[in-house]
């Protein structure tokens, strides 16, 4: 086998393998467990216990930058995810009324700029993410820790009685 065929070899290897996935850093999106795992430390009623809405918020989420507030189209969203802008829409209200979003609408009159020229009407929203993080920390990243200490302690006592 010669060098060549080992290297290609390897880098296929590690591309079978699911882990070159973009060149920059910026194609990447770490996102924390807890809200992976958010649907068994919430009610079912819970919105972050639908799959749905947690897809949205990773959605906001990958647009988010340097906290700046997100600001896209309805439609945008939608075909991001494959649903019509009126689903997202439902899906985005439902987060609003759970208080895990903020949504401010760019709809109305024509706002005069300073200089008096008229101001650009954008369709636009601005999500906030900021109700989620205090979400997740007030909810669901304690009933976490404490689901990993009764596990290290029922680690322990098993250990405890094999030895």
């Amino acid at each position: 086998m010669t060098s060549s065929s080992t290297a290609a070899t390897s880098t296929s290897k590690t591309k079978a393998q699911g882990v070159l996935h973009g060149d920059a850093e910026d194609d990447y999106l770490k996102v924390p467990r807890c809200l992976l795992y958010a649907g068994r430390f919430v009610g079912p009623d819970h919105p972050l216990a639908n799959a749905r809405h947690r897809l949205l918020l990773l959605a906001l989420w990958a647009r988010y930058h340097k906290n700046t507030p997100v600001r896209e189209y309805w439609e945008n969203l939608a075909r991001d995810m494959g649903v019509s802008s009126s689903t997202v829409r439902q899906w985005a209200y439902t987060l609003r009324e759970a208080k895990l979003l903020k949504i401010v609408n760019h709809k109305g009159p024509v706002r005069q700029k300073e200089n008096g020229r008229p101001g650009r009407r954008d369709e636009r929203n601005t999500f906030d993410l900021a109700p989620l993080w205090k979400a997740l920390d007030e909810r669901v990243e304690p009933k976490r820790k404490e689901q990993r200490k009764k596990a290290k302690s029922s680690e322990r006592s098993a250990k405890g009685t094999v030895s």
